[in-house]
């Protein structure tokens, strides 16, 4: 199976083909054990998840609990985890403006470079340039450009870029007052 079998990215959106991984979506809904391995990581996708809890949970021993899940389910239980946290990490990636650090920590890896190595393993693509891409061709820019000679300071408020003052470079431009700021020492009031 290749990476790009395993990410799909189509009119629903961008998402993780779990069939495409191998996952037998219905070794779930007949095996309540499997089931409660399934929902505890669902509600807890920010805590890390061990094969021994993961046997704990489904009531199995360790030693054969991994040999089950892989039987049931047609992918190893370590591979599962990681692709239910890149598809929750690609959501996130998506929807939110998140850092990819604060996903890491959101979707259960101890850091960044861990989500990041997982995401292009199951992806083919690395995380920060996914959601450039996808946001590029899918979320308009939250502001209109600005004409030219204008420049908007980290505060947001617009200058005018203007020639400097006679007698200085007439190539060399400065930043003057915000545009609608009265000139220094005037208070508006007349």
């Amino acid at each position: 199976m290749s990476k790009r079998e395993a990410f799909v990215l189509d009119d629903r959106g961008a998402r993780i083909s779990f069939s495409a991984l191998g996952v037998d979506a219905h070794a779930f809904w007949g095996d309540p054990a499997l089931r409660r391995v399934q929902e505890f990581l669902r509600q807890h996708p920010d805590q890390p998840f061990p094969l021994g809890l993961a046997a704990e949970i489904a009531g199995l021993e360790y030693t054969y609990f991994s040999q089950y899940f892989h039987r049931r389910v047609g992918i190893t239980f370590v591979r599962w985890v990681n692709a239910l946290r890149v598809s929750k990490a690609l959501e996130l990636l998506i929807d939110t403006d998140l850092p990819i650090a604060e996903i890491a920590v959101r979707t259960g890896y101890r850091d960044a470079r861990t989500l990041q190595r997982n995401f292009k393993q199951l992806t083919g693509q690395q995380a920060k340039v996914l959601r450039q891409a996808f946001r590029g061709a899918s979320r308009p820019r939250t502001r209109p450009p600005l004409p030219p000679g204008k420049a908007a300071t980290s505060a947001g408020d617009t200058v005018d870029l203007r020639p400097a003052a006679a007698g200085e470079n007439p190539s060399a431009y400065q930043a003057r007052e915000p545009l609608g700021t009265p000139p220094a020492g005037d208070d508006g009031d007349r």
